[in-house]
């Protein structure tokens, strides 16, 4: 089964959604990424010969499922990539949590250090501490498990996972973040479920939407 289902395709952009259990990118003598398998779809679907243009503009976890947005042309790299450091492309995830927050919506602000294949808690001043930012809100407690929709301001490594532990609700299924429930193999409950933005050569608005059943069921 491939890593991934296409979500929409033009000359400029691919976004597709990916599947938990992949990485994006694929590392030195590990199976082939998300981009690898994109890479040889483009060059199927369109009879494509030579090398194939393909650049994430974002990256998820190996463990997360959802959309993931790439360039197909140096104009709309070097355009997202810009959209990208100013903010201008939205993030919204879904992500079962282990317990139900007190307050129904809110903001969560840490300071985070870029551990050895963890993010790390810091104090403000720390060496390498960088501001991250999120928002949330629940949109059901289905039992001892609260679904929430988050907002990612910052895109830090392991933001949500990271904070979102520290806040004591890890996500479900995420033992590297001290979940202690189960959920599927390969994965963790969270998922990027929306993703909104100007397109960076027809300038037309784009939103993709993918619902919490969708992902997993």
């Amino acid at each position: 089964m491939k890593g991934f289902l296409v979500v929409y395709v033009d000359n400029h952009i691919l976004v597709v959604f990916k599947r938990s259990g992949i990485a994006t990118q694929s590392a030195p003598g590990r199976q082939d990424g998300l981009e690898e398998e994109a890479k040889r779809w483009i060059k199927k679907a369109f009879d494509k010969r030579g090398a194939v243009f393909l650049h994430p503009i974002h990256r998820l976890d190996k463990e997360v499922s959802g959309l993931v947005l790439f360039a197909r042309s140096s104009k709309a790299l070097s355009r997202l990539q810009q959209m990208l450091r100013e903010r201008k492309i939205s993030r919204t995830y879904l992500a079962l949590v282990e317990g139900e927050p007190k307050e129904k919506e809110g903001e969560l602000k840490h300071f985070l250090i870029h551990g050895s294949h963890r993010a790390l808690l810091a104090a403000s001043g720390a060496k390498g501490a960088k501001p991250s930012l999120l928002f949330y809100r629940i949109l059901e407690k289905p039992g001892r498990e609260s679904l929430l929709e988050v907002r990612l301001v910052t895109g830090r490594y392991h933001q949500i996972r990271a904070q979102l532990s520290a806040w004591g609700h890890p996500v479900v299924g995420d033992r590297k973040y001290g979940s202690k429930m189960p959920w599927q193999k390969g994965g963790i409950a969270l998922v990027h479920a929306k993703l909104e933005f100007i397109h960076p050569v027809t300038k037309a608005n784009l939103s993709f939407t993918v619902s919490w059943k969708e992902a997993f069921f």
